[in-house]
């Protein structure tokens, strides 16, 4: 008993014809006859009865035919599971970010790209924006995500999509109490120009008392959490901690908000992996 015997035998049952069956095959309908003749000959058994009008399933060959239509269907889908197998994106996806976003806008979308790309080892760096350029010009990461503009022409950047920001105290303040408030702020050292945060706060007119500075967005919330003056934070960041009533978010004349750039360096190639995320990014926000 032979694949091919199998696979003839299967195709005439199939179209209960000799004709029909040689046509879909595409060969000679006396080689057909033959190979089935050979197959029923080395299993000493007749499956198909011939008459005028075409052939009919015996007995046996409806054992036979119910057993090749399981085994040509198990064996088409593992021809798919396969090829599916052989699209999926493997490699690694090297990415460099800010604390909050690492932490509260990428983490879903990440489960979803893994899920999706379950071949695809993800390695995640945070950090401030002049470690995050330094990590892609040396070639450790190859996306960057953070809201400083950059400069250096090795890089280029992309708006991703704008941010809102708030301010936020643990206890409920206006914004002409906030000049009497200590402000929890960014190291300014990391920057050469003032930051998200104070450029911000200044659109409004206030250039705040800086009281504590911390590399660490997630830091500076927890330090005003434990009531230590105010600072300015992405909106998804204290979502949860407005809702609860631990922080209080103080009330401006305008909206807050800063583009979120993606940065790779300049004429680098993505990785396969990295061109995927792209487009996932984009599916998923609705750029």
């Amino acid at each position: 008993m032979e694949w091919n015997q199998l696979k003839y035998f299967y195709e005439v049952a199939k179209h209960g014809s000799f004709t029909k069956a040689s046509q879909s095959l595409k060969i000679s309908q006396p080689s057909l006859s033959k190979m089935v003749s050979q197959l029923e000959q080395s299993e000493k058994q007749v499956f198909l009865e011939r008459n005028k009008h075409g052939v009919r399933l015996t007995p046996m060959g409806e054992i036979l035919f119910e057993g090749c239509e399981r085994m040509f269907s198990q064996f088409e889908g593992l021809k798919e599971a396969i090829a599916q197998k052989g699209k999926e994106c493997s490699g690694v996806l090297s990415i460099g970010a800010s604390d909050n976003v690492s932490n509260y806008l990428f983490p879903e979308l990440l489960a979803v790209f893994q899920k999706n790309n379950p071949g695809v080892l993800i390695k995640i760096t945070s950090g401030t924006s002049r470690e995050i350029r330094s990590q892609l010009k040396e070639f450790k990461v190859e996306l960057g995500f953070f809201y400083t503009q950059v400069r250096e022409k090795e890089l280029e950047t992309q708006v991703l999509m704008d941010v809102e920001f708030v301010i936020v105290a643990a206890q409920g303040l206006k914004l002409a109490d906030l000049k009497k408030q200590g402000y929890v702020g960014s190291q300014s050292t990391d920057y050469s120009r003032p930051y998200v945060a104070m450029r911000l706060l200044r659109s409004v007119g206030l250039s705040p008392e800086v009281r504590v500075e911390a590399n660490s967005l997630e830091t500076q919330k927890r330090l005003v959490l434990s009531g230590i003056g105010f600072t300015v934070l992405p909106r998804p960041m204290v979502i949860s901690e407005i809702k609860a009533g631990n922080l209080k978010e103080i009330k401006v004349p305008k909206k807050l908000a800063s583009p979120l750039y993606q940065v790779k360096r300049h004429s680098r190639v993505l990785s396969e992996a990295a061109v995927l995320w792209e487009r996932h990014l984009r599916t998923e926000l609705k750029i």
